[in-house]
């Protein structure tokens, strides 16, 4: 792992804010990713937690590790949501170890895939300090600013007393005035004005709407708790729920490989270990089925798992299927040969047969007949190596990769709502080992960590 670090600024609760690092494609899309020492290993969502000062770090797999069907990935780092609700994301290329400021490792996205190329842009290491540039120039300057205003005119002074009268002039002429009087005394302050009514108080005003964010859950939320687009983490069972849609937590689930209890295996079906044998090559002629007992949700179904085809004379092949549960029991077993253990039940499938050379097929089987739907085009090697196979069910349509190759891309079938889900495989004329191991089924609901 490497650790990529950084800091939340302007901040008031870093612990409050929304903090995910997510593998994405290098348009910004998510894509899931696999690390090859780690067999069968999910890339998933990390959580981040910053501290009280906004510090945080985070342990990341390496970009150069990590195997994806989208080509290149990044991880988006989201620091937070601006207030208008949009994220806050910064896209890193983690490098294959140490310690890195985020900042160091940001990366640009790109307006397409670029399959196994590399990631369209990523700065260098930093390079030396450049010299220091020369003094600039001052600077105008600025125009004096306007006159303050003239301050009030101050009050009128009381008015002095009369001075006494001057005395009679002498034979008959008018008298001298006498000196003006002294100043007199300042008036008391006359009483003071009553106090002016208080103003109305303003309205409230409206409460902006609730932001998504990640709540904190023991066990399955229920649907009262949160809004749309929350998350919600069970620290105790390690598990992340959500996100919230359509005011409904959708339930956690995840299906067993059947290593596993509720499958059921028929005729030459078999376990050896953590190998799920469908027909082995000393069987001869006829198939092997294993069913899971109870049914699944077929949209949104997605599967990863090896095949291998080898130790015989090479036929017949091997059918991951999504079957009607109406006319398919989990006992159901079909023929031998060509029907790949599948003919005589209702059901859309992905069909690996190698009777008249390697080839992959989507199908659709009735009680008498399978129908082929699409067949791949390319050059494919199913015998004898192994390989791996993803298969996703959704929006009526099934894409399927090889060994990380996307060869059909939502073919449009109609599968049931709820499938009885399973491999159904057969030898034919010639023979094999009919294997299939290291199954994982994507998990509905969220995800663990």
């Amino acid at each position: 792992m490497t650790t990529v670090t950084g800091k939340l600024i302007g901040s008031a609760s870093p612990a409050r804010v929304e903090m995910l690092a997510t593998l994405v494609d290098v348009t910004g899309k998510p894509a899931v990713g696999y690390v090859a020492s780690l067999s069968g290993e999910l890339v998933r969502p990390v959580p981040i937690t910053p501290e009280e000062d906004g510090d945080w770090s985070v342990p990341l797999t390496a970009n150069a590790l990590i195997e994806s069907d989208a080509g290149d990935t990044l991880w988006a780092i989201q620091e937070g949501r601006a207030k208008d609700g949009t994220p806050i994301v910064s896209y890193v290329v983690v490098p294959a170890s140490g310690s890195y400021w985020v900042g160091s490792i940001r990366a640009d996205l790109s307006d397409t895939i670029t399959g196994g190329g590399t990631v369209v842009y990523l700065p260098g290491p930093e390079g030396p300090e450049g010299p220091a540039g020369p003094t600039g120039a001052t600077g105008a300057q600025g125009a004096t600013g306007p006159a303050g205003a003239t301050g009030p005119a101050g009050g009128t002074g009381p008015q002095g007393e009369t001075g006494p009268a001057g005395s009679a002039g002498a034979d008959g002429q008018d008298g001298t005035p006498g000196a003006a009087g002294a100043t007199g005394p300042e008036g008391p302050q006359g009483p003071a004005g009553e106090d002016g009514a208080d103003g109305a108080t303003g309205p409230q005003g409206e409460q902006g709407p609730a932001r998504p964010g990640l709540l904190t859950t023991t066990g399955q939320p229920s649907d009262a708790t949160g809004i749309d687009g929350d998350w919600a983490l069970d620290p105790g069972a390690r598990r992340f729920y959500g996100p919230k849609a359509d005011g409904v937590w959708e339930p956690w689930s995840r299906i067993l490989p059947p290593t596993g209890t509720g499958w059921q295996r028929n005729g030459f079906a078999t376990l050896d270990a953590d190998d799920l044998y469908l027909t082995h090559a000393a069987d001869g002629f006829g198939s092997g089925t294993c069913w899971r007992t109870g049914l699944e949700p077929s949209d949104g179904l997605d599967v990863t798992f090896e095949c291998e085809m080898s130790g015989g004379s090479g036929a017949d092949g091997i059918c991951f299927a999504l079957a009607d549960p109406a006319d398919t029991a989990a006992t159901f077993q079909g023929g031998g040969g060509g029907d790949l253990g599948l003919v005589g039940c209702t059901s859309v499938a992905l069909a690996l047969d190698t009777g008249a050379g390697s080839r992959a097929r989507i199908v659709t089987t009735n009680a008498s007949a399978m129908t082929t739907v699409a067949t791949y085009g390319g050059a494919l090697d199913l015998r004898a190596a192994p390989f791996t196979v993803r298969v996703r069910y959704a929006d009526g349509g099934l894409s399927v990769w090889l060994d990380s190759t996307l060869i059909f891309d939502e073919v449009a079938v109609g599968a049931v709502a709820s499938a009885r889900v399973g491999w159904t495989g057969s030898n034919g004329g010639a023979n094999d080992d009919h294997i299939v191991r290291s199954v994982v089924f994507v998990a509905r609901g969220g995800f663990e960590f």
